[in-house]
C-alpha cells in the first residue's frame, strides 16, 4: 500500500512538470463594426468580441467618446447628441482596446405643411405662420427659411414665442404676394398666398350736426375717422344745394344765399357718411362805429358825425341818433349836430338791430372859449420912451371854424396883424416895433369871425422870449 501511494505521487509530479503556459485574450473589437451610423437622438448598445473566442469575456475597464457633444457612451450605450463624427474607444483591464467610428446625421425634414394656403391680412397687421414640420423629430425644424415674393406688399421674418419659432408676416401695402417656407437646405418647401387688404373706414363724425350761419360767412368742418388707422381717409364733401352753400375739398364752406341745405361727408367708397344741416340767415349787425368820439364847436355852428353798423353788409343799416343834453347841442337823424349854448353834450348813435351804440362828447362855446394866445419878449424888457423891441407870439384856434387875427394891442398900442388861422391850427410869428412902457408888455388880440370881433388876452411865456 505504501508503495502504491509513492507511485501516485511520482506520477503527479511528472504531470506537473510537463504542464503548458496559460492562454490569454490577445485582441478585442466592437461587434457592431468599425463604422456605426446614427441619427441625432438615436441610442444603440455596443458589444465586444474577443479573441481567442473560447476564452472567457474580458473585464471592461472603460468606454470613452472622443467628442461627447456629438455622441456619448456609458457602459457601451451610445446616445447620438448632434451632427458629426466621434471615435469610441473601449479598453479592458488588461489594457487591450478597440475603436469604432460613429457618424451622427441630422434627421431630415420630409414635409412642410400648413392648415391652409390662403390668408387675408389688413395693412399694418401681423400674421404668425405656424407650419407643421414632418417628422416632428427633424433636427432643423426650427431653422426654416421664410421669404416674400414682394416685400413692398408684405415682409416676413421669424419670431420665437412659447418655445416655438413662427414665421412673422407684416402687411405693408395693399396687394398680393407669396410667402415661401423652406427647409434650411432648400430640399423641402411650400408656399402660402398673402392678400393684404386696406383698413376700411367704419365711421365719420363731424364737429356739428346743425350749423346756423349768415350769408357770406366762411367756416370749415372738422371731422374724425374711425378707425384712426384707416388706410384711405379721403373725404368727399357734397352740398345738397350749391345756390345756398358751396363747399370746397378741404371742408371749407360759404353761405351764398339765404336758405337751408345739408352738407354730407362721404368716405372714398361712398359707404360711410355724416350729415350736417346748414341754415343761412341774413347778415346781422355785430357792432357800430362812429367817426369821432369828441369834438369842439362854436355856438351856432354844426358838426356832422358819421356812424356805421358792422359788418358793412349787415341787412339792417338803421341808426338812431340822440343827444343827452339838447340844451347845449341837438342832433338830427343824419348825425348833424347843432351847437346851441356853452357846455357839454353827449351825442349817441345806436343801431336799431342789436342795440349797439357809440358816443361823441361835444363841447360848445364862443370863439373866445376856443382861442388861446401867449407871447414872449426877445431881450429883458422894453425901454422907456419908445425903444425898439421884438416879441414872439403863438395863437391857437381849437374851434371848428377859421378865424382872422386882425390886430395886436401891446400896452394899448395897436399893431396890425391881419393873419388867418384855420380850424385846429396855431399861428406862430414875431412882432417888431417901438413900445412906450418898460417891462413885459400887456398884450391882447382882436379876433374876427363871421363879421363879429372878439378880444382875447395873451399870456406871457418866458420860453417864447428865448426864440430869436
Amino acid at each position: 500500500m505504501k508503495k502504491l501511494l509513492l507511485a501516485a505521487i511520482a506520477v503527479l509530479t511528472l504531470f506537473a512538470g510537463c504542464k503548458e503556459e496559460e492562454e490569454t485574450i490577445t485582441r478585442i473589437e466592437v461587434a457592431e463594426g468599425e463604422t456605426i451610423n446614427m441619427l441625432i437622438g438615436d441610442k444603440q448598445k455596443l458589444h465586444i468580441k474577443h479573441y481567442p473566442e473560447h476564452l472567457s469575456a474580458p473585464k471592461i475597464k472603460e468606454w470613452k467618446s472622443s467628442n461627447n457633444n456629438i455622441v456619448t457612451v456609458y457602459y457601451g450605450e451610445l446616445v447620438a447628441r448632434s451632427e458629426g463624427e466621434a471615435l469610441i474607444t473601449v479598453s479592458t483591464e488588461d489594457n487591450i482596446s478597440a475603436t469604432c467610428r460613429v457618424i451622427v446625421a441630422a434627421i431630415e425634414i420630409t414635409e412642410i405643411k400648413m392648415d391652409k394656403s390662403d390668408y387675408d391680412v389688413h395693412i399694418g397687421e401681423t400674421l404668425l405662420l405656424a407650419p407643421e414640420v414632418l417628422p416632428d423629430s427633424a433636427t432643423y425644424k426650427n431653422d426654416l427659411v421664410y421669404t416674400s415674393t414682394n416685400e413692398a406688399v408684405a415682409i416676413v421674418g421669424k419670431k420665437g414665442e412659447n418655445g416655438k419659432v413662427y414665421g412673422e408676416v407684416k402687411a405693408v401695402s395693399v396687394g398680393e404676394c407669396q410667402i415661401k417656407i423652406a427647409s434650411a437646405d432648400g430640399k423641402v418647401s411650400m408656399t402660402c398666398n398673402i392678400k393684404v387688404l386696406p383698413i376700411e373706414v367704419t365711421k365719420i363724425s363731424l364737429n356739428r350736426s346743425e350749423w346756423p350761419i349768415e350769408k357770406g360767412d366762411t367756416y370749415q368742418f372738422s371731422f374724425w375717422i374711425e378707425p384712426e388707422n384707416a388706410t384711405d381717409k379721403t373725404i368727399k364733401w357734397v352740398s345738397s344745394d350749391n345756390s345756398v352753400v358751396t363747399i370746397a375739398e378741404d371742408g371749407t364752406f360759404i353761405g351764398v344765399n339765404i336758405g337751408e341745405c345739408t352738407i354730407t361727408a362721404v368716405s372714398s367708397k361712398a359707404e360711410i357718411k355724416a350729415v350736417c344741416k346748414v341754415t343761412v340767415s341774413p347778415v346781422s349787425v355785430k357792432g357800430i362805429s362812429i367817426s369821432q368820439t369828441e369834438a369842439k364847436a362854436l355856438i351856432g355852428t354844426e358838426i356832422t358825425l358819421q356812424a356805421h353798423v358792422t359788418p358793412a353788409n349787415a341787412v339792417n343799416q338803421k341808426i338812431i341818433w340822440a343827444s343827452w343834453n339838447p340844451n347845449v347841442a341837438t342832433v338830427d337823424s343824419n348825425g348833424v349836430v347843432s351847437c346851441l349854448s356853452n357846455g357839454n353834450a353827449i351825442i349817441t348813435a345806436t343801431s336799431v338791430e342789436g342795440g349797439f351804440s357809440k358816443s361823441c362828447s361835444i363841447t360848445a362855446g364862443g370863439i373866445d372859449f376856443f382861442m388861446s394866445a401867449k407871447h414872449g419878449v426877445i431881450g429883458t424888457s422894453f425901454t422907456v420912451g419908445g425903444s425898439f423891441a421884438s416879441m414872439n407870439y403863438e395863437i391857437n384856434n381849437s374851434s371848428n371854424v377859421d378865424v382872422v387875427v386882425k390886430n395886436a394891442y401891446i400896452n394899448g398900442t395897436c399893431v396890425p396883424v391881419m393873419s388867418s388861422i384855420g380850424s385846429g391850427q396855431t399861428l406862430s410869428s414875431q412882432l417888431k416895433g417901438s413900445f412906450s412902457s418898460e417891462g413885459d408888455p400887456v398884450v391882447t388880440w382882436e379876433i374876427e369871425y363871421n363879421g363879429v370881433e372878439y378880444i382875447i388876452n395873451s399870456t406871457y411865456s418866458p420860453l417864447l422870449g428865448l426864440i430869436k
